[in-house]
C-alpha cells in the first residue's frame, strides 16, 4: 500500500512539470518563431520508492524483467511544427516557409531562431533584436548603408541590386524529440552538430513574420487534464493515508 503513495507522488510530480511546460506555452502563444515545448512520459511506473534524485529524466529500457521500474521522463521536447505566416511589410521582417531555421552568432556560439525580426546595427550588420550577428554563408551579413534591400526566395540577399551574402539557414535530422535541440531563451534554439543543408522547398518570404505554433484552445484543454490527473492523484494519496490511519487504530485496539 505505501508503494501505491509513491506512485501517486511521482504522478503529482509528472502533471506538476507538465503543467509548467503547458504555461509557459500559453505565456508565449504570441511570441514569434516560438516552438511549443512538449513532456513525454514512459510507461515504466515505479513499483518501489524512489529517491528524487534517481528519477530518471531520459527514456531508459529496463535491463531484465526483476528491475524494479522506475518513473521514466523525457524532460522535454521542441515540437518543430511551423506557425502561421503573416505581412508586416517590414523589409527587414523574415520568415522561412518551410523547414529550417535562421543561423545566429551569440557570444555562446552559433544559434537557431526561426525569429525573423532583424535590424540594421550601427555598423551595418544585419542583426536579431538582441543584437546578435545574422550568419550568411560566408559570415556575419554585412549590409553597409544601402537603402534599398532585397532578399530572395532561395535567401539571396542584394543592397541596392549588388548581391552581398546569402542567409545560412540549416536544418535538423528529423528524430525523435525536437532532434535534439534544447531552448536556450530569446527565441533561440541550441542543436547538434550534425546539421543538414537547406531544405531544397524552403522559401524565404521578406516582409513576413512566422508566428508561434502554439494551439491555445489545445493548451488549455491539456491544463485542465493535467489539473485534473493533479487531484486525481491527490485524492489517492489522501485514501491511503486514511486507510493505513484505520488500520493503525484497528492494530493499537
Amino acid at each position: 500500500m505505501i508503494r501505491g503513495l509513491y506512485k501517486a507522488a511521482q504522478g503529482m510530480l509528472y502533471e506538476q512539470m507538465r503543467l509548467d511546460v503547458i504555461a509557459n506555452n500559453l505565456a508565449n502563444a504570441d511570441s514569434i518563431g516560438y516552438k511549443k515545448g512538449r513532456i513525454g512520459f514512459n510507461l515504466a511506473l515505479p513499483t518501489n520508492y524512489v529517491p528524487p534524485q534517481r528519477i530518471i529524466l531520459a527514456s531508459k529500457p529496463l535491463q531484465n524483467a526483476g528491475e524494479m521500474p522506475l518513473m521514466m521522463l523525457t524532460r522535454y521536447d521542441v515540437d518543430l511544427s511551423e506557425g502561421s505566416l503573416k505581412q508586416t511589410g517590414n523589409p527587414l521582417d523574415f520568415a522561412i516557409n518551410g523547414e529550417g531555421y535562421f543561423s545566429i552568432q551569440t557570444p555562446n556560439g552559433v544559434r537557431y531562431t526561426r525569429d525573423g525580426r532583424f535590424s540594421i546595427d550601427a555598423n551595418g550588420y544585419l542583426v536579431t533584436r538582441n543584437g546578435y550577428k545574422v550568419l550568411g554563408q560566408n559570415g556575419p551579413i554585412n549590409l553597409g548603408v544601402g537603402s534599398q534591400i532585397q532578399v530572395s526566395r532561395d535567401g539571396t540577399v542584394r543592397v541596392n541590386g549588388r548581391v552581398v551574402d546569402k542567409l545560412l539557414i540549416v536544418d535538423f535530422p528529423p528524430t525523435r524529440g525536437g532532434g535534439g535541440l534544447s531552448k536556450e531563451g530569446g527565441g533561440l534554439l541550441v542543436a547538434p552538430s550534425n546539421l543538414q543543408p537547406l531544405p531544397p522547398n524552403v522559401e524565404v518570404l521578406q516582409g513576413y513574420l512566422e508566428g508561434s505554433n502554439v494551439d491555445i484552445v489545445k493548451e488549455m484543454v491539456q491544463m485542465i487534464e493535467a489539473l485534473r490527473n493533479y487531484e486525481s492523484y491527490q485524492r489517492t494519496i489522501q485514501a491511503i493515508d486514511s486507510t493505513v490511519q484505520q488500520l493503525n487504530e484497528f492494530a493499537k485496539a
